[in-house]
Formats: C-alpha cells, sequence, structure tokens
C-alpha cells in the first residue's frame, strides 16, 4: 500500500519530471525522489485526491530536496573526519549555491503566478471585486515595490492596525478596517502595511475608476489619522518612522485646491499614484531581470559542478 501510493503520487504530481526539470542529474534529483517517497508513503486516497493537496506537497518536496544534500554531505564530513574534508567541503559549497538557487527559482515561481493573477484581472476590467485585488496585493505587496514582502508583517503592526482601529472609532465615531480578510463580511477602507519601518497606507480603487474629490479628502483624513496616532503614541516610534500613501487608481478627477494638495503630497513624498497598468508593467519589467539573473546564475552553477 506505501509503495502504490507513492506511485499514485508520482503520478499525479508528476514529480520526477518537476524534479528532473529543477535539477537535473544532480544529488538533487535523488534527495527529491527518496523525500518523496518517505512524505507520500501511506497516503490517503483522500489525500491523494485532493489537487491541491498534492500540488502543495510538491512545492515542499523540491523545496527541502536541495537541503537534504547538504545535510548529508555535513554526516559524511562528521563520519570521515579530516580524510576527505577538502573534498566533501568543495562539493557541500557547490550544494549550498545550488540550494540557494532552488529556493530562489520557487520565490520567483509564486512571484510570475501572482503576477500572472494581477495580469488576468486587468483584462477582466471594472467587474473584478475590489476585495479580490485588496487580498492580492495585501498577500503580495511586492507587486507594488520589489523589496516590500510578506515577512515584514509582525505582530507588532497587528497590534497596531488594532489599537488604531478602535482609536478611530472613538474618534469619529465610525469604523475603519485596516485590513483585508478572505470572505470577510466587509471590505477595508485602505489596506495598513509596515514598510521599511514605516506605516504604508496602500489605497486601491477599481479598475477604470476615475478618483473623485470626497474620495481624496477620505484618504488625505485616513493619512492625516495615522500620523495623529502614531504621535500621540511615542511606543511605536521605535517600530514605524512615519506614514506613506499608495493609491493605486487608472485615473484622477480633481480640480481646484484639491488637485493642488494632491499634487502636493506627491511632491513631498507622502503620497504615491500609480495606475494598475503602471503596476503590472513595473512589477513585469523588474521581475523580468530576476527571472534573467536567475536563468544565468543556473548556467553558471551546472558549468561549475
Amino acid at each position: 500500500m506505501r509503495k502504490k501510493s507513492f506511485e499514485t503520487f508520482k503520478e499525479r504530481s508528476n514529480l520526477e519530471f518537476h524534479a528532473k526539470e529543477r535539477f537535473g542529474d544532480t544529488p538533487m534529483y535523488d534527495a527529491a525522489m527518496e523525500i518523496g517517497k518517505r512524505l507520500t508513503s501511506g497516503f490517503s486516497d483522500e489525500n491523494l485526491g485532493d489537487k491541491d493537496y498534492v500540488k502543495g506537497m510538491l512545492e515542499m518536496i523540491l523545496a527541502i530536496a536541495p537541503h537534504k544534500t547538504i545535510v548529508d554531505k555535513l554526516k559524511q564530513l562528521a563520519d570521515e573526519g579530516n580524510r576527505n574534508a577538502l573534498g566533501v567541503m568543495a562539493t557541500l559549497f557547490g550544494d549550498a549555491r545550488i540550494a540557494e538557487i532552488a529556493s530562489l527559482g520557487q520565490v520567483v515561481e509564486e512571484r510570475i503566478r501572482a503576477i500572472g493573477t494581477l495580469e488576468d484581472a486587468i483584462k477582466r476590467g471594472p467587474e473584478v471585486d475590489e476585495m479580490e485585488l485588496q487580498l492580492l496585493l495585501q498577500n503580495a505587496p511586492w507587486l507594488i515595490a520589489p523589496r516590500w514582502t510578506v515577512l515584514q508583517a509582525n505582530r507588532t503592526l497587528d497590534t497596531f492596525r488594532k489599537m488604531f482601529e478602535v482609536w478611530y472609532k472613538e474618534k469619529n465615531k465610525k469604523t475603519v478596517a485596516t485590513v483585508a480578510v478572505k470572505d470577510g463580511l466587509r471590505r477595508p477602507d485602505f489596506i495598513m502595511l509596515s514598510i521599511e519601518k514605516r506605516i504604508e497606507i496602500v489605497e486601491i480603487k477599481k479598475l477604470e475608476h476615475k478618483l473623485k474629490s470626497d474620495e481624496f479628502e477620505r484618504l488625505y483624513g485616513y493619512i492625516e489619522s495615522v500620523c495623529e496616532y502614531l504621535a500621540q503614541n511615542k511606543r511605536y516610534s521605535e517600530s514605524f518612522s512615519g506614514v506613506r500613501a499608495t493609491l493605486i487608481c487608472d485615473d484622477i478627477n480633481l480640480k481646484g485646491a484639491i488637485k493642488r494638495s494632491f499634487e502636493s503630497l506627491i511632491k513631498d513624498g507622502d503620497l504615491r499614484h500609480m495606475t494598475w497598468k503602471d503596476l503590472l508593467l513595473t512589477t513585469k519589467q523588474e521581475h523580468q531581470v530576476f527571472l534573467d539573473a536567475k536563468d544565468a546564475t543556473f548556467k553558471e552553477s551546472h558549468a561549475i559542478t
């Protein structure tokens, strides 16, 4: 039964193809097959029939495989003492480099997948639910700027969000939501992120939307409110040094003093405006360079090994 479940997993996940494509004829390929056998032997029919489960297991196996070879080399070094240390270490550094590249490849795949989701959404146009876009950017903030990652989210930010929402309600007698929740009952008013020790307010509008005066005034109010709350609560100063806003909206329909206020925020660096097409083009250009560098590094590593 264990052998059968592994064979079924190999067939449904196409493990051999993906391992060969990523690692070629290297010890990493053998490690992937061994890990796959250990992890999936005895899988139930229910698990093997779940496409998402199988896909997730495949990705985990491919991520672990390079690191297993490094652990094996370290064990070999410990077992052999100094007799073959130089040769083992040389191989170890080569494996570590490939492990790093493999991890990079996984990150790239995830990012390209998210870019594809964004591109499909833009093609669909105004019919796309705003919540869908908010969740996408909240979970993949690097779509806005490549250096932004979800790893920058932390407990301090979660606490800041919750306490700010309570403070805002007490002060303005109305609620504000600062985080998108899948299957949530209400859309967030804006997304609050922590970027480079700064509170980032991300305000998005539906595709092809024109920003109106009342919408800008509301955004301006959010910026002022977060600044005021941060100024009143100095204990957050070590974690957050300031506030900035990013507005993603396809068109601007502002006039007079309100337009000048909008332009002043941009000039001072307190507000950044991007259209959805600008966002897609920028992130595709940034990650094309990333992909090219990855491909070049793969060729170099294979030449070395």
